[in-house]
């Protein structure tokens, strides 16, 4: 099964599907915590970072 592209998802995301956003950020968390761990140097610090970036990012949606 082919994935959807991340604009599909974001533009569903925007319309309000959840789980387009949740999509998305599967997609993407392992990336995020990758590079706050590199900045950070710890993992526990990076998780949150990129739980609380997802989480700014679905309150920001409408402002795309």
């Amino acid at each position: 099964m082919l994935q959807k592209p991340d604009l599909t998802l974001v533009e569903a995301a925007m319309d309000g599907d959840a789980d387009s956003f949740t999509e998305l950020c599967r997609r993407h968390y392992p990336a995020m915590v990758a590079i706050a761990h590199s900045v950070l140097g710890d993992r526990h610090l990076a998780e949150d970072a990129a739980q609380q970036a997802f989480a700014r990012a679905a309150r920001r949606l409408p402002q795309l």
